[in-house]
C-alpha cells in the first residue's frame, strides 16, 4: 500500500472530477488543474478542478451546457 502512494497512487483533484464525470456518461479527461471533454449532448466544456469555474463558449451555434449538466458537473466536485 505504502508502495502504490509512493508511486503516485494519490489523485488529483482534476483527476477525481474526471473519474466521476466520465461514470455519468461525460467524455472527459483531466488536464494538470483543468478537466477538458463534452458533456453526454456533445457540449464541448473546460472545467477548473478546484474552482468549479466553467467555460462552455466556442460551441457551434453557442449551444451551451444543459442545467442539468452543470448540476451533474457540480456535484462531481464535492
Amino acid at each position: 500500500m505504502i508502495a502504490l502512494t509512493a508511486c503516485g497512487g494519490a489523485k488529483t483533484p482534476a483527476e477525481r472530477v474526471a473519474d466521476c464525470l466520465n461514470k455519468k456518461d461525460f467524455l472527459v479527461q483531466p488536464a494538470r488543474l483543468r478537466v477538458e471533454g463534452t458533456a453526454p449532448d456533445g457540449i464541448a466544456f473546460t472545467l477548473v478542478a478546484r474552482t468549479g469555474a466553467i467555460d462552455d463558449t466556442g460551441n457551434p451555434g453557442k449551444r451551451k451546457l444543459s442545467a442539468g449538466d452543470r448540476e451533474l458537473i457540480r456535484s462531481c466536485l464535492h
